[in-house]
């Protein structure tokens, strides 16, 4: 794991996130305590072995995650051993990166490597990246809010200090991002301010301003998530079960436009096992069809999921009808049910898909959708401007949850995402059903530190 690119860059990634987030003001008034971070006392930290051991579990997930995003394998492996010592403008980036602003540098340079490495086009390199960079902030962020609250810890020692870090520790909830005067004012209002009731406030203006669609920046993702929930499922308490067509109807609610502030900030999420990735593209293209990002399904029923007062606990199951095989690929006779079966034994999904381009209403082969060009009529052809299609030709299923839903935070720890892979296996296979999922769900702990964080 040690040449793992995902641990190398989500090390940096992760020390450059908790600078950001706890930002330069919060140094000068807490003190010499906090003024370590980015130094010996967080990097100490990192370099233990529970955290290393931490580290490259998120970046098993971040490469699971990878995959099924970009669903290409070979691309997949060759992110997970990237070349950095080969590659000095990323190795450049990656050294920087802890003091860096911001994390464009590194993103362009790695663009720039996957580019040259296949050739692949600007939007395919777009996609890789893009794929590469949240998966792994997704990975990191139980770790991240981890890092965090061990500084906090450290910074307890000065005990005239601890009320006014908390109050910070408050405002970051709430909004998401520091304010360069907020410590100054809220030393000043301290002793006149009401924070409860000017909490409730805030909170009572960001769920006017989610339900418009606006303001996604002060608004955690399980906030946005649940409202959309409230829209798609009015007056459910409890779980409810949606056929075929109005199962669609229902997640055309749930999933609507905007799916994302600025293409950055994707509060909705799909979840399978230790598979996950962001939902930025939702269409209904037939009654009981849906394109979900480039995973075309066919809906047979989903379960919406409104029983748990935390916001962060309630979902969405979605059950797939397998799909006929797309012609492209031959098997053998009995091949799938023995891949089924081999995938079962090992603790992986119950299910098998097939992968291939769609260009101008023609279905080509996956290897072909990378390579840019294709066979059309007996001619080796440009396919400029092809999609990329998933379909599943075995039952499937899967959860439609928020960004920061108690599954996400468990993703790092491989015992809750195995329990979640097998559980839905079971599902498939009609040992387990929806309430085995459920209540396994009502049974995990949010490890995320800071509920209302993105």
């Amino acid at each position: 794991m040690a040449d793992n690119a995902f641990v190398k860059i989500g090390t940096a990634l992760l020390k450059h996130q908790v600078k950001k987030l706890v930002g330069e003001e919060a140094m000068g008034v807490i003190g010499a305590e906090l003024a370590d971070i980015g130094g010996d006392k967080l990097d100490a930290w990192l370099g233990d072995k529970s955290t290393i051991a931490e580290i490259e579990k998120a970046a098993k997930t971040a490469e699971a995650c990878f995959h099924d995003a970009v669903g290409d394998h070979e691309l997949a492996q060759w992110m997970v051993s990237l070349p950095i010592g080969d590659l000095p403008k990323v190795l450049e980036a990656i050294e920087e990166l802890p003091t860096s602003p911001d994390e464009k540098q590194l993103e362009n340079e790695i663009r720039s490597a996957v580019a040259g490495w296949r050739k692949l086009s600007s939007q395919q390199s777009e996609i890789a990246v893009n794929a590469f960079m949240s998966c792994l902030r997704n990975a990191l962020l139980p770790i991240e809010k981890q890092t965090l609250m061990v500084i906090g810890r450290a910074v307890l020692r000065t005990e005239d200090k601890v009320d006014l870090l908390l109050r910070w520790f408050e405002q970051y909830i709430i909004t998401g991002k520091s304010d360069a005067n907020f410590l100054d004012n809220l030393t000043k209002q301290a002793e006149t301010s009401n924070s409860l009731s000017q909490r409730e406030n805030e909170n009572n203006k960001i769920q006017d301003m989610v339900a418009d669609g606006v303001n996604w920046e002060v608004a955690s993702s399980s906030t946005i998530f649940e409202i959309r929930l409230q829209n798609a499922f009015p007056g459910l308490r409890s779980i409810e079960k949606f056929d075929k067509e109005e199962a669609v109807n229902r997640l055309q609610v749930l999933l609507h436009s905007p799916l994302g502030l600025g293409g950055q900030r994707l509060p909705f999420w799909w979840l399978r096992g230790i598979s996950s990735a962001q939902i930025d593209r939702f269409e209904k293209t037939g009654a009981h069809r849906i394109l979900l990002n480039y995973f075309d399904m066919d809906v047979d029923y989903i379960v919406a999921v409104r029983r748990f007062p935390e916001e962060g606990k309630n979902f969405v199951y979605v059950h797939v009808t397998p799909d006929q095989p797309t012609g492209l690929y031959e098997y053998r006779e009995s091949w799938i049910e023995e891949y089924l079966q081999f995938q079962l034994e090992h603790d992986s999904g119950y299910y098998y898909r097939e992968e291939y381009g769609l260009w101008n209403g023609r279905l080509i082969k996956r290897e072909e959708y990378d390579d840019g060009a294709a066979i059309v009529d007996g001619t080796p052809t440009n396919i400029t401007g092809a999609e990329l299609r998933i379909r599943y030709i075995t039952p499937y299923n899967f959860i439609i949850c928020a960004g920061n839903h108690v599954l996400m935070s468990q993703l790092p720890l491989s015992d809750a995402a195995e329990k979640n892979n097998k559980l839905l296996n079971e599902i498939l296979l009609d040992k387990k059903g929806i309430g085995d999922l459920v209540d396994f769900i009502g049974s995990l702990t949010n490890f995320s530190h800071f509920p209302n964080n993105w």
